[in-house]
């Protein structure tokens, strides 16, 4: 039976079934227990591409996240990165719906 938590950003609930890809260089699942779900991992990426985000941010993610082009090419950066996600496993309405939502603070290692 797949491990099923709640993902820390969206509360979405998330399977852990599929074995992680430790050579996935982006978009890689989680093998712990407070990783995101598919939709913020996505967000995630997004934001921190500071060219990515300043246009998602000026044209409006709806308008930008729901472009065919704009979808294709970004699955054409996930494979070049060697991503552990799927294509399908994206909510591009959520990714939207949950744009902004804040991320939860990350602890560093070693900490409690």
């Amino acid at each position: 039976m797949p491990n099923v938590i709640l993902c820390p950003r969206c509360n979405a609930h998330c399977k852990q079934s599929v074995p992680v890809n430790p050579d996935a260089r982006l978009l890689r699942r989680t093998s712990g227990t407070n990783g995101l779900c598919p939709n913020c991992a996505v967000t995630e990426f997004l934001l921190s591409v500071e060219p990515i985000r300043l246009s998602i941010e000026s044209n409006g993610a709806e308008k930008v996240l729901l472009n065919a082009a704009v979808r294709e090419q970004f699955m054409t950066v996930m494979r070049a990165g060697g991503a552990d996600m799927k294509p399908d496993e994206i909510n591009w309405q959520s990714v939207i719906s949950n744009w902004s939502l804040p991320f939860p603070s990350r602890r560093k290692r070693g900490s409690r």
